[in-house]
């Protein structure tokens, strides 16, 4: 079920906050942690017949060897002085490429079941209206992807909001979070965010609702209905006041919570970003099941 978990790393704080986070979770399930690093300075490169990096300009080629040193030996550095990874198997992974666009590539190549990312703190307002990197692999991976913003003391997972569309589609992501309930036994509120514009009743709401729990077939699980302004407020509301460990979301082409993120742009990723728990995201249109 979760055999590989990907987890990049630009050596930052928040980065080791989800390499720890990653570490607890394949203590759990018995996962290989694939520990990434990319290059992204504009190396004239390519790769020999052993797959080797190799400069193409003679006169950078100390410098390329030493950027590539410098980058395993960091990468050692970081599992050898995180505690949790002293026991399960992790194993690292450097090259030059961009992120956004080789990490979806690399999720395929390595058949990774889980993304594990950090966050950044968004300071000014035009880096609230930029897409990070963060963003975009949330589109873009074709494995569940899971957002960590800060260090989590003995993480572990009790209770988990799985806000739903009631859509058939988020039935694929049924046997994801079953997965990760088995070990960890959390239980499961799925929550429908009923707003004003909402005028779907709310016993039909309750019939979609326990219909889709019946089919889901989870154990330990309710659904509930949250009435709030917005879809985000309403998320957030309901996660912070019923003491939840983990925040779940559905994003697809046509539910409500892909159209937020779509309509918003990228103010609506802040929520991901900013959020203090980790979200774990499934882009149903391009999960791999």
């Amino acid at each position: 079920m979760f055999e590989k978990i990907l987890v990049p790393t630009d050596f930052s704080e928040k980065s080791k906050y989800a390499f720890e986070v990653a570490c607890s979770i394949a203590s759990k399930t018995q996962s290989e942690v694939l520990l990434l690093h990319i290059i992204e300075i504009p190396l004239q490169a390519t790769k020999n017949e052993f797959n080797e990096y190799v400069s193409l300009r003679k006169e950078g080629e100390m410098f390329f060897n030493r950027v590539l040193r410098h980058t395993a030996e960091n990468l050692n550095r970081f599992i050898q002085e995180t505690p949790l990874a002293r026991n399960i198997k992790v194993k690292p992974i450097y090259q030059i490429g961009d992120i956004a666009l080789d990490i979806p590539e690399l999720i395929v190549q390595h058949d990774v079941d889980m993304l594990v990312v950090g966050g950044r703190t968004i300071h000014r307002l035009d880096e609230m209206l930029e897409e990070t990197n963060r963003e975009k692999l949330i589109r873009l991976a074709r494995c569940p992807v899971l957002a960590v913003n800060q260090r989590i003391e003995n993480f572990d997972l009790k209770h988990v909001v799985f806000a739903v569309d009631l859509k058939d589609e988020e039935v694929k992501t049924s046997g994801k979070i079953k997965g990760l309930q088995k070990f960890y036994g959390f239980k499961i509120t799925m929550l429908h965010i009923k707003t004003p514009f909402d005028i779907t009743s709310e016993k039909e709401i309750l019939r979609k609702g326990n219909r889709l729990l019946e089919i889901y077939g989870y154990t330990n699980a309710e659904f509930r209905i949250h009435k709030s302004s917005s879809v985000k407020r309403g998320i957030l509301e309901f996660a912070e006041t019923h003491n939840a460990d983990m925040i779940a979301i559905v994003i697809e082409n046509h539910n409500w919570i892909y159209r937020f993120f779509q309509l918003q742009g990228n103010l609506a990723g802040n929520m991901v970003n900013t959020f203090p728990k980790p979200v774990l995201t499934f882009n149903v249109s391009r999960l791999k099941f």
